[in-house]
């Protein structure tokens, strides 16, 4: 495997996070380096730390420079333990952060076996996760398996129901018996959950063993209809949706084992609710019209009756997009485009701005592009409408500016793309976080008077919902500035 240098400081130190802090452990020697405050006194144990030929050492004090945000004093201590141990754990988390980046799924595979015969497995769990994930979805069960317990995990109960969870579109009977363990499992935790939580942190993490039990019991029913199994299917689903609570997890999988076991008048509102609310997928426009003609005895009326649906959608999607509706003013900033033309918030005023922060290792990020590529075809007119591309958080390989270009060309979108470079010395990127983003991709909708109408953060799959999406609140945005 190629050597690189250290691109990525925070890919690092996520990955060294993950290495020596599992489950909650805390660094003693983080600690400590954090608790001195006189300067001379810190640089002398940092020195004498480093004077012992100890790389744990060398990973405390990195760790410690990465969370003072001192990323040139941290690539220091690198260098330095790398040279010293050039087979040690720098150099196994190195290699881990260049199989982070590799996507050939071939070359990936190539590179984690090389990389467990001279480091181990231990670091490599992120690369193990994507791999049997990729496995998972292409049906091949026995590489998921494999991939997966190189993960040295202590509970694989989770890991293995997620896994299961993307095996069981290709693969359901192989599914099936994960499935089954965790859904066992999480309903042992679910019933031992207090009916009032003891504070809000509590909450979520009961609602989180809630969801995920929800989940994996959607994609054990979805499997067993597959499998012809659709009386075991309806049994497991029936009992749990809840219109209430589940039907968006359970949705899907309540449709599908209600028409399979001629349940039709359970089906319809399901269905219909799912349209309505702007969540089902194309295969639900089919399965609402066998629900309606088995629930009815006859299509007759079908046509009327979606167009009523519609009405209802569109109805439904207002109001969604008016409860997102917000109004703080928008930071200001002044960037370049991959062109070198300079770039101002301020100069924009008296336009609606849709920016879009994405990057180019950001798969979501590249899949919602399509779809925004249409968004801004609707306004490409409109000389009151400006959309800008920021291309934030660079892992800093090569020459991010000239990698945007080169994607946004090869794949001929149109975007004004702007870089918002990280600085070297605190490792993020201004922009970025002037704005308070957590995760890419998101978007946030300015209006006329420089203030932010809409923040989104994420991607769906639906390209014609993500459109209409767009417009409406680019729509609200000059109506409302």
């Amino acid at each position: 495997m190629k050597k690189t240098v250290f691109t990525s400081v925070a890919a690092l130190l996520a990955l060294i996070t993950h290495a020596q802090n599992k489950r909650g452990y805390e660094n003693p020697i983080v600690t400590q380096l954090q608790s001195v405050t006189d300067t001379i006194q810190l640089q002398q144990q940092v020195d004498s730390l480093l004077a012992v030929a100890d790389e744990n050492n060398y990973l405390s004090v990195y760790q410690y420079y990465m969370q003072k945000k001192s990323a040139a004093k941290a690539e220091a201590v690198a260098a330095a333990a790398k040279q010293q141990w050039p087979q040690g754990r720098f150099a196994a988390l190195e290699a881990a952060e260049v199989l982070q980046r590799e996507k050939d799924p071939v070359k990936k595979a190539e590179g984690y076996e090389k990389a467990i015969r001279e480091f181990g497995p231990n670091g490599f769990e992120f690369t193990a996760w994507d791999l049997a994930g990729e496995a998972a979805e292409r049906g091949d069960k026995q590489k998921m398996l494999y991939y997966a317990g190189k993960m040295n995990q202590t509970s694989n109960t989770a890991l293995y129901a997620s896994l299961a969870y993307k095996l069981a579109a290709k693969d359901p009977a192989g599914a099936l018996p994960l499935l089954k363990t965790a859904i066992d499992t999480i309903k042992t935790e679910v019933d031992a959950l207090p009916a009032e939580p003891a504070n809000a942190a509590a909450g979520s993490r009961g609602q989180r063993t809630r969801n995920n039990y929800w989940y994996y019991t959607a994609a054990y029913a979805q499997s067993l209809t597959r499998l012809g199994r659709a009386t075991e299917a309806w049994q497991a689903v029936a009992s749990l949706y809840d219109t209430a609570k589940n039907w968006q997890i359970l949705g899907a999988a309540y449709v599908d084992a209600a028409i399979a076991t001629r349940h039709y008048a359970e089906a319809l509102p399901v269905a219909e609710k799912m349209i309505t609310e702007g969540i089902s997928t194309p295969e639900m426009q089919t399965k609402l019209k066998e629900a309606y003609t088995g629930a009815k005895g006859s299509a007759e009326g079908f046509d009327s009756y979606t167009a009523t649906l519609t009405q209802k959608k569109a109805s439904a999607f207002n109001e969604q997009i008016l409860r997102q509706a917000i109004n703080k003013p928008a930071k200001a900033f002044t960037l370049k485009d991959v062109n070198g033309n300079t770039v101002s918030l301020e100069a924009l005023k008296g336009k609606v701005v849709v920016l879009d922060f994405w990057a180019t290792w950001c798969g979501p990020c590249k899949a919602s592009f399509p779809s925004m590529q249409m968004a801004q075809n609707k306004y490409k007119n409109d000389k009151d409408v400006q959309f800008l591309f920021i291309h934030t958080l660079d892992k800093g390989d090569g020459n991010p500016t000239a990698a945007a270009a080169k994607y946004v060309r090869d794949n001929k979108y149109d975007f004004q793309v702007l870089m918002d470079l990280r600085n070297k010395e605190t490792g993020k990127s201004p922009v970025c976080d002037a704005y308070g983003i957590t995760g890419i991709p998101t978007k946030f909708i300015i209006d006329k008077k420089g203030n932010i109408r809409f923040e989104v953060s994420g991607f769906g799959a639906d390209s014609e919902k993500a459109v209409a999406e767009v417009a409406a609140m680019v729509e609200y945005a000059r109506k409302n500035s």
